[in-house]
Formats: structure tokens, C-alpha cells, sequence
């Protein structure tokens, strides 16, 4: 026994323990936050180690559980030198950030990046590579397949740019990476630190030892109370919790809605969100999730699921566990009024698995009104705890600050903690104004003069933007605060200097240099890896509000009806620009070319469509989306047939020709446009097929789910029988999608004088006998 034991230790060194491991990782992860506040300049790269670091520690404490139900796994020779190595790793990214693990606050006195250009990347990828070896050993079944492939991570250590994982280990790999990107295309984000929360109420919400009255916990708050920072804290604390707590199967999900991430709102990519970050560390969910994806990247290349989809996931998924804990950050931050489909799935979850636990932070009240849920408000003094922590910790790190009289410090932070009223967002601004006075006077003079009131603060800020910029700092703001996705500064500075009536953008109209951008809007815009956003949300509520009306900055006030169509006709008008007009290009070169030279067309073409239904449509504004969809007839399927290549991407310019305007009405359920395309004397053929698979305009809004334009379709004559190129059609994927109201319509067929077979309806109970997934 003790030389079979030899063989499977590494000989004189001490065994490394993966939960060991994931505790220094979590001690790195805290460090991290520190940073996130005081080097804006390297926020994406924080996020981006933050998020790595996360998900590696998830999958080392599922090892750990491995681990303790089979002792010999933990003594195995190759997971022992990828535990070290991975320690060695993690170890080198602490000590760059020069602090110990029992002293986390003082990681930001030096108030610098310590990671030169290039560093983080390599660390990254390390990460990353280490990640999927450890979530590789706990899918393999044998001792064998693992001794196989560390044979070709050993390189890694001595060069992380080499990529040379076994075929066996880079296949499963590429998979599991496929169904978390299919589950959740946009990344969520975390970050903070508070401990107020954590009374009687949270506490006996998060006790899984028996069932509760009670299971879903709604957090609310106004816009700039530091509702983030307090999510991000829970999260922390309930996965240290979940980890220490052996002896129960427990685990956590979160997701973060943003206005800025149009991705991060739809209810699939939230609840897709934490079956991709359970899927990770979890190779039966990869599985459970592998035949939606595999139907393939032609049928379904994007998370498509349906609700009665999403309830079947998440009760295979709470089978796994004694305990979850499911949180959703700013649900507010998703288009107003459409909660309730998350809230009704989250009640109907939570009355029927007693171990699902939710937390939700909003700044509103929830829709919906419900015994399920606690109601909780961010109180004024709750939030001035954290506010007088994080005063202080600023003022004890950073050099500015550490440099002070004690007696001024005490003022600086008596000053702000009571003037903040409960207002996160307030102390931090002041907090960043006061860092860049030059003396202890000029500190004493900004904090006498310093507003009072968060909205005062950005009205001050709008204010000393320059006359002859402030035309270019609105059009910014409006495009940043109603953008569908992050925009990157080229595509904004094409956006801010476009005109309705243009028809051409040269080098004479285009900023110069647009990094003005970030001049002209300072401390109202964040930019990181080339991606702007609004610096904070409450900035948006600012220019939303009625406040801004009456105040000296009220030419930047906005309103989203308004702003949704000025961003819709801008993008019709730069896709109509005259380089378009010739239609699409035959070669490769000259598509990439057109998204060189024009840079927001991307953005234009995927999303003006999403735009328009934002608002309501003007009569102007239809004649203006038909006009552009009557190009189509001009030679070379004109500037409509260069949008669908954009759209589309391939030279396959028999593809193009042959899509008609009203599949792409039909995919992006445009109802007002649907309408009128439809009306009797247009002569528009119902089931001319368009597209990649050669699908009708009912397949293609059955797909998507648009349930009203698929029911215009119909009643316009539609075929719910034509197949695509997949030989799939109308019915069976309204069947396996659970549009159970639209089955109930192609059923009701004999009104529209159109019979279905008779074995459509044994078909349907057929798929009804089978996972929904396993066909698609």
C-alpha cells in the first residue's frame, strides 16, 4: 500500500489540496475589486482576470468534491502538478498585485496597474487552458485519459502561447466551450464588498435546512445606491458559504441585466446565463444542453429556448443540487413593463422545488404581487455604512489622500458620509473629484463647493462641456444611453456626425481624431478595450428625468421614443449611403472593405430593426423602411440586397437575390411593416422562401418565436406545410418550440379552408413523448 502510494504521489513535496487553491484564488479575486475603482483604465482587464479567476475556482471546488469521494484521485501525479501549477500561477498574480492575502485593503495604495501590456493576456490564457484541464479530468473516467493528456498540458507551463491540449481533451473542450457560449453570449460581470445585509430576513432566506414561506428575495433600490456593489457581495458571500458547507449540494448562478447589453436582457440569455456558468464546472449539464446546440450550428446557432424550455432545464438542473441560489441584478435594466415573464418563471419555479432561493435587485417594485416575496428597501443608513467603508479605505490607500492632515481626513470623510444621503454613486464622484486637487486648500475649497445632490453632479458636468461641443456630446449621449450593445469609439464617432439627409461620409465631416470623444464627455462615458458605455446608470436616469427639464442642463434631457427613432432613421440612412446603392459585392475583399471604411455597419444592420420596435412607428417613418425595402428591385438587388449581405455575410449572391423583403419583416417581427406588406393589391407571395435553409416567412418568425407576425402570416394565406432545407416545417417547429397557442390556430385550419394530414396530430403527441430537445 505505501509503495502504490509512491507511485502515485509526486516524491517529496506536499500535497496540494484543489479547495487550498480556490481559497487563493478567491483572496486574488478580492484583491481585484479593489482595483476596479481606482484604475478605470484597466477596468476590462480586471473583469476579465476577476471572471477567469471565478470560474476556475468553481471548477477546482467540484473537483475537491471529487476528490473526497475517490481519495486516489487526489493523489494522482498529473492532477497534482496541475494543481501546482495552477498555484504557482495564481501565487505570481498576487504577488504582482503586492498585497497579502489577510490585508486586501491596501492593494490599491499605489493607485497603479502593476500588469504591463500583454501580461494579463498570457495570465488569461494560462488560466483559461487550466480551467479546461481540471474540467476535462472531472468529465474523463479514467486515471488513464487523464495520464494521456498531461502529457500535452506539461508544455503549457513552459510556454502559455502554445496550444497543444491532447485532440481528445481540445475536442470536449470546444464542445462544452460551444454549449456556454450557445447558453449565454454575453459574459456577466461582479464586483464589491457589505455585510448589513446579512440580518434576520437574508439569513433565513439563504437557511436550505427547511423549506421557506418566502423563497424569493427582492432587494430595491434607487439608481446610484450601490445596488451592484451589494449583489456583488452576496454573490461572494454565498459561494464562500456554498463552498465551506460540504456536507449539502449546494451552488449559485447570477446573472446582471444591463440596458447597455441587448443580449443580457431576453429571458433565455438569463436563465442561459447560469446554466452556462453551472455548465462550466458540470459535464452532465454540457451534456443536457449538447442536442439543442447540435441541431446544429445551421438550425439553432444561438440559446433559442423557449419558457416551458427553460423550466425543464432548470428542473434537471435543481435535481443536482440540495440548495441553489439564483440571483438577477438590476432587472430593471431590461425594456420596462417586461419583468413579468422572468417573475412568473421564477414563481413557478419556486413553487415547485423548495430548494431554489432567488434574489433579485431592482429599482423598482416587482409587477407582479406574490406571498413568494420578500420586499426589501435599501435604507439611508444602510447604505451610509458602506459609503463611511469606503471613504475610509480610499482615504487610508491612496497616496493623495494618506498624505493629509488626520484632522482633514476626518472632515473629508464626516463630509461625505453625511451629505450622501444613502447615494453610492454621489460619495464616489466626490471622492474622484477630490483625488485630483493639487493641495490640502484646493481639497477643502471642492469639497465646501461641491453639489449637494448626485443629479447636481452631472448637471455641474454637462454644464462645463463647451458651446461649440455640446451638439456632438448630446448625439453621444443619446446613442450611448439607448445603444443595443456597447458601441466601440470608431462606431461612435461615425454615429455622432451622421445626418438624416446625408448620403456620403468622408474624411472632411468625420472627427479627426475621435478619441474627442472621450474629451469632450469626460466622467460621463467609460471606455474600456475600445468599448464605450455610460459611466455609471444613474447618468441615463439623470437625462431621463424630469429633473434635468428644469435645470441649467436641460438641452441634454431625453426621451426613449425619441431617441429610438433618431438611432433607427440614422442607421437607414447609413446603410442607404451611396456606396451601398450599387448592392452587394462579389468578392470577399470588397465586403471586408465596406466594414472598414464604414465602421458602424455592423451595429446599422443588425439592429435598426430592433430599434423600430422601440417606438411607435410614424407615418414617416413607414414610408421611409418601405422605400428601403423597394430597392430590392433596382439591378443588383440595390441597397437592400447589400443590408441582407451584411446581414448574412456570404457571397452566395443567389442567397440575396432571392429574399424578399418580407422574410427579414417576418424574422424581426415588425408588425406595423407586416401589416402593410400584407394588405390586399401589394401582390406579396406568403411562402417565397429567403434566407440561409431556403425557409418561408412563417418558418423563419415560428423560429424566432413571433407569434404575431406568424399569426398575420397565416391568416395572410401562409403554408405552415412547406418545409426548409432541413426538411422541417411551420407546425413541428411551433410543436418543438411549445407555441402551444399557435398549434392551436394551424389546428383550427378547416376556418382558413386548408387541411392539415392527419398524422400531424399524431406527430405532435409523438414529439410530445420525447425530450423537446432531442430532435432539434
Amino acid at each position: 500500500m505505501q509503495q502504490a502510494l509512491h507511485r502515485r504521489m509526486p516524491p517529496m513535496t506536499e500535497i496540494v489540496v484543489a479547495v487550498e487553491v480556490a481559497a487563493v484564488i478567491g483572496d486574488v479575486v478580492q484583491g481585484l475589486y479593489g482595483y476596479i475603482s481606482a484604475v478605470k483604465s484597466a477596468k476590462g482587464e480586471i473583469l476579465n482576470l476577476t471572471r477567469e479567476l471565478s470560474l476556475l475556482k468553481n471548477v477546482l471546488n467540484c473537483l475537491d468534491v471529487q476528490c473526497r469521494s475517490d481519495p486516489d484521485l487526489k493523489l494522482n501525479k498529473e492532477i497534482q502538478v496541475g494543481l501546482r501549477h495552477t498555484q504557482d500561477t495564481v501565487l505570481a498574480i498576487q504577488k504582482k498585485l503586492g498585497h497579502s492575502p489577510s490585508k486586501v485593503g491596501s492593494i490599491a495604495a499605489t493607485l497603479s496597474w502593476p500588469f504591463r501590456s500583454g501580461d494579463v493576456d498570457n495570465y488569461l490564457l494560462t488560466l483559461e487552458r487550466w480551467k479546461t484541464w481540471f474540467s476535462m479530468v472531472i468529465m474523463l473516467d479514467s486515471k488513464e485519459a487523464i495520464t494521456s493528456m498531461d502529457a500535452k498540458m506539461q508544455r503549457l507551463s513552459l510556454a502559455i502561447d502554445e496550444v497543444n491540449d491532447s485532440q481528445k481533451t481540445d475536442s470536449m473542450r470546444k464542445e462544452a466551450d460551444k454549449v456556454v457560449k450557445w447558453l449565454a453570449p454575453f459574459e456577466a460581470r461582479v464586483a464589491g464588498p457589505c455585510q448589513w445585509i446579512w440580518d434576520t430576513d437574508l439569513a433565513a432566506w439563504e437557511d436550505s435546512r427547511a423549506s421557506s414561506t418566502q423563497p424569493i428575495f427582492w432587494i430595491t433600490g434607487r439608481s446610484g445606491s450601490g445596488k451592484t456593489t451589494l449583489f456583488s457581495s452576496i454573490v461572494d458571500e454565498l459561494e464562500r458559504r456554498c463552498t465551506a458547507d460540504e456536507a449539502a449540494r449546494k451552488s449559485v448562478g447570477f446573472h446582471c441585466c444591463s440596458l447597455d447589453v441587448a443580449a443580457s436582457q431576453p429571458i433565455n440569455n438569463v436563465f442561459g446565463s447560469i446554466f452556462a456558468q453551472i455548465a462550466t464546472a458540470d459535464s452532465e449539464v454540457v451534456r443536457y444542453f449538447q442536442p439543442m446546440t447540435k441541431s446544429g450550428p445551421k438550425r439553432i446557432p444561438r440559446n433559442n429556448m423557449t419558457t416551458p424550455q427553460i423550466c425543464e432545464a432548470m428542473q434537471f438542473l435543481l435535481d443536482r443540487f440540495d440548495c441553489f441560489y439564483l440571483l438577477i441584478d438590476a432587472l430593471n435594466e431590461r425594456p420596462c413593463g417586461n419583468d413579468d415573464d422572468v417573475i412568473e418563471t421564477l414563481i413557478t419555479l419556486c413553487k415547485k422545488h423548495a430548494n431554489l432561493r432567488v434574489l433579485i435587485t431592482s429599482t423598482r417594485e416587482p409587477f407582479l404581487d406574490s406571498d413568494l416575496i420578500f420586499f426589501r428597501i435599501m435604507s439611508e443608513e444602510d447604505v451610509n455604512l458602506d459609503i463611511k467603508t469606503y471613504v475610509q479605505r480610499r482615504l487610508q490607500t491612496e497616496r493623495i489622500f494618506k498624505s493629509l492632515d488626520p484632522a482633514i481626513q476626518s472632515t473629508v470623510s464626516n463630509h461625505i458620509v453625511t451629505s450622501s444621503h444613502g447615494t453610492f454613486r454621489w460619495a464616489k464622484l466626490c471622492m474622484d473629484h477630490l483625488s485630483r486637487s493639487k493641495t490640502a486648500k484646493a481639497m477643502k475649497i471642492s469639497l465646501r463647493d461641491m453639489p449637494l445632490k448626485l443629479n447636481e453632479v452631472y448637471a455641474a458636468m454637462l454644464c462645463r462641456i463647451p458651446d461649440d461641443d455640446k451638439k456632438i456630446a448630446r448625439e453621444a449621449l443619446t446613442w450611448l444611453c439607448f445603444s443595443l450593445r456597447p458601441l466601440h469609439l470608431h462606431e461612435l464617432a461615425e454615429a455622432v456626425v451622421l445626418h438624416e439627409e446625408d448620403t456620403f461620409l468622408d474624411s472632411n465631416v468625420r472627427l479627426i481624431n475621435p478619441v474627442v470623444l472621450l474629451e469632450i464627455c469626460q466622467d460621463l462615458i467609460y471606455s474600456s478595450d475600445d468599448e464605450l458605455t455610460l459611466a455609471h446608470d444613474s447618468i441615463r436616469s439623470f437625462l431621463l428625468s424630469d429633473g434635468i427639464r428644469t435645470s441649467k442642463a436641460a438641452e441634454f434631457a431625453l426621451d426613449p421614443a425619441s431617441a429610438h427613432r433618431k438611432i433607427m432613421r440614422k442607421c437607414l440612412t447609413y446603410l442607404s449611403l451611396d456606396e451601398f446603392a450599387t448592392g452587394p459585392v462579389s468578392k470577399r475583399d470588397g465586403l471586408r472593405d465596406r466594414f472598414t471604411n464604414y465602421p458602424l455597419l455592423g451595429y446599422a444592420s443588425q439592429l435598426w430593426p430592433i430599434h423600430s420596435k422601440r417606438f411607435d412607428l410614424q407615418l414617416e417613418d413607414e414610408n421611409d423602411i418601405l422605400a428601403f425595402f423597394e430597392t430590392k428591385r433596382n439591378p443588383n438587388s440595390g441597397t437592400f440586397g447589400a443590408w441582407v449581405q451584411l446581414l448574412l455575410g456570404p457571397l452566395d449572391l443567389d442567397c440575396i437575390h432571392r429574399t424578399e423583403p418580407l422574410y427579414y419583416v417576418a424574422s424581426y417581427n415588425m408588425v406595423p411593416i407586416l401589416k402593410i406588406l400584407l394588405r390586399p393589391g401589394n401582390g406579396v407571395d406568403v411562402n417565397k422562401r429567403g434566407g440561409r435553409y431556403s425557409s418561408t416567412p412563417l418558418f423563419v418568425a415560428v423560429w424566432r418565436g413571433n407569434l404575431e407576425a406568424a399569426k398575420l402570416l397565416y391568416t395572410a394565406g401562409a403554408d405552415p406545410r412547406l418545409v426548409d432545407g432541413a426538411g422541417i416545417d411551420s407546425y413541428e417547429m411551433a410543436v418543438h418550440r411549445h407555441l402551444d397557442e399557435l398549434v392551436e390556430v394551424f389546428d383550427g385550419n378547416h376556418k382558413s379552408g386548408i387541411q392539415l394530414p392527419v398524422n400531424y396530430h399524431y406527430r405532435w403527441k409523438k414529439h410530445k413523448l420525447i425530450k423537446p430537445h432531442s430532435r432539434f
